[in-house]
């Protein structure tokens, strides 16, 4: 399953490949791949959620954000650059789990997985995947989340107004202090 991104992420990536191109033409060896962990949509999460394999689920979005709402038993990491020393903590019995992460739409999310991958996988994690379109798809899929008190809720926090236009239904954003 491709990974889809916003249209601003595209631009990125075209940068990105315009940077690999330049590099291509040097004595440089090319860089490694960004990015190894693989989508998983929704619904393909709800069957391993349900399913007989251990899952740890990492929500990589901000406090404010995971206090609105988030997917049910979700560990709350910080995202940003050291994502392996947060996630090290959850993965003392790694051995076969099936590891995803999610944020809003997905960005956040892949940079923690692409951050920590190895060091996931080398403590015997089966698998690293990143929930295809976050939260937005999530909640897009009518997919159930609590808030801060664990207690059903249908609002999310989607980061910013810009994201909240994905939402298929928009009333169900909410933001939290600071917004």
């Amino acid at each position: 399953m491709a990974i889809r991104y916003p249209c601003w992420a595209l631009v990125s990536l075209a940068t990105i490949g315009l940077a690999s191109l330049a590099l291509a033409q040097s004595d440089s060896p090319p860089p490694a791949a960004p990015f190894e962990a693989s989508a998983i949509s929704a619904e393909a999460l709800v069957r391993l959620l349900g399913g007989p394999s251990r899952v740890l689920l990492f929500d990589t979005r901000t406090a404010p954000e995971f206090e609105v709402s988030h997917i049910r038993n979700a560990i709350r990491i910080e995202p940003g650059p050291g994502a392996l020393s947060r996630l090290v903590p959850h993965l003392r019995e790694a051995q076969g789990v099936d590891v995803v992460l999610y944020c809003t739409i997905g960005t956040r999310s892949a940079g923690v997985a692409n951050d920590a991958l190895d060091g996931v996988v080398a403590r015997g994690a089966r698998s690293v995947q990143v929930l295809d379109l976050g939260l937005i798809g999530w909640v897009n899929a009518d997919l159930p989340l609590v808030d801060a008190n664990e207690s059903p809720t249908s609002f999310v926090h989607p980061f910013d107004a810009a994201m909240a236009k994905g939402l298929t239904q928009p009333e169900r954003a909410r933001f939290g202090a600071g917004h």
